[in-house]
């Protein structure tokens, strides 16, 4: 609709100076008509009048056609402006409203009619030579032709939009489908497990409790309450990764400016009461100045798994058990690697260590859901990881992280 206002005016203005041009004399009411019909057009449209503005703009738009067309020649070819009208209506009411698309198409056909069947006049006769009538019927033609061509232009412009739309939500659909998918079955998996896991301390409990009432030795009644401590904070640390999961799961991603080194070091800190940290040695190839610009908390979840599990799977066969943990950036991205020389893994199992509750050894303590939760943290933070790993040798996690979050 702005864009046949913008024709009306620029058509109306043409048209002025031609008949001025040509010594066409043309009462200025008409012109100032055309002017107005697309001024108040304008207005509604601006006002949000979308639908007012459509039968306005269509209904006038005929009427004037039709007033001027038959105050002037058929040889001028004002006429042709209902082609003009009739591809409008179309491409301003398209498929969805077709009836309302075919009314007016339907409004010109009859008003063209009565054009050329009728003598009827509304305004003084414009009397027009040969050659001025053909200028008039040259310019009526292309404005027909241009605006028919436009309307089929914009409406094949709106299909085309709406078929990448649809194919886009389409895409959109799928992988949220697949989202779905996975999620339930995770879900699953999860219920399962996770009931399992929270069930078997429990039955080891009971089953502690009972033995230290039927126990009189106090020294054996101590052993059945280090085991019961030491199912309780299995079971500590089983919920602390659940809540992680979800964590990561729900709350917003949070950007911060975090110091590898120190950050890295106050992890080391916190783990240093783990079983067997005391007999492993730590290499730090970290510059001092390396910042990330990531979410602290997630980072926190990531490597505080990584290093724990070096720690865990040290090996006691080997005189000294390391852990090296090193940089390598660029402007783009940050990799942190934690590498040890710990028990390794099974090249058979590498591929399956990221599963939701994967054990990879047979004498794993965890709930297995420590490098699943590492994997999904890492997505969020649009990062990545790798392992490369021989059994009997060591493992090494290369951590890929953007320098800056986005």
């Amino acid at each position: 609709m702005k864009h046949l206002n913008i024709l009306v005016v620029v058509a109306t203005v043409a048209y002025a100076f031609l008949d001025k041009y040509l010594g066409i004399v043309v009462e200025p009411y008409v012109y100032i008509s055309f002017l107005l019909f697309a001024a108040i057009n304008g207005t509604l449209l601006r006002y949000g009048y979308v639908e007012m503005a459509k039968v306005f703009g269509l209904v006038l738009f005929n009427v004037m056609i039709f007033i001027v067309a038959t105050s002037e020649p058929f040889s001028t070819g004002m006429y042709l402006q209902y082609v003009t009208a009739g591809s409008v209506a179309l491409a301003l009411y398209g498929y969805e409203q077709w009836k309302g698309a075919l009314l007016f198409v339907l409004l010109s056909l009859i008003l063209n009619v009565i054009v050329f069947t009728s003598e009827v006049s509304f305004i003084p006769w414009r009397a027009v030579e040969s050659d001025q009538a053909n200028v008039f019927f040259v310019i009526n033609t292309l404005i027909a032709a241009v605006v028919s061509v436009y309307a089929f232009m914009f409406y094949s412009k709106i299909n085309y939009e709406s078929e990448l739309a649809l194919k886009a939500n389409e895409n959109i659909i799928r992988n949220q489908n697949a989202e779905l998918l996975k999620a339930n079955e995770e879900l699953d998996r999860f219920v399962y497990s996770a009931s399992h896991d929270l069930r078997s301390p429990l039955a080891t409990l009971t089953g502690l409790i009972n033995l230290s009432k039927l126990e009189k030795d106090d020294a054996e009644k101590l052993k059945y309450l280090d085991l019961m401590k030491e199912r309780i904070r299995a079971m500590d640390s089983f919920i602390s990764e659940i809540i992680d999961y979800s964590r990561n799961s729900r709350v917003e991603v949070k950007k911060e400016d975090v110091n590898a080194k120190m950050f890295l070091e106050s992890i080391a800190d916190d783990l240093r009461y783990y079983a067997g940290k005391e007999s492993i040695e730590i290499h730090w190839e970290i510059p001092e100045d390396l910042v990330i610009v990531t979410d602290l908390s997630r980072l926190k979840i990531i490597f505080s798994n990584l290093i724990s599990n070096a720690i865990k799977y040290h090996d006691p066969a080997k005189k000294i058990s390391w852990i090296k943990l090193k940089t390598e950036s660029d402007i783009q991205e940050i990799k942190i690697i934690v590498e040890d020389n710990g028990i390794g893994i099974n090249k058979e199992l590498k591929d399956s260590i990221f599963d939701m509750f994967y054990r990879a050894h047979e004498h794993s303590t965890g709930s297995g859901l420590g490098l699943y939760i590492v994997k999904e943290t890492l997505a969020k933070l649009n990062g990545k990881i790798v392992v490369e790993s021989s059994e009997g040798e060591g493992s090494r996690f290369l951590v890929t992280l953007p320098a800056t979050l986005k």
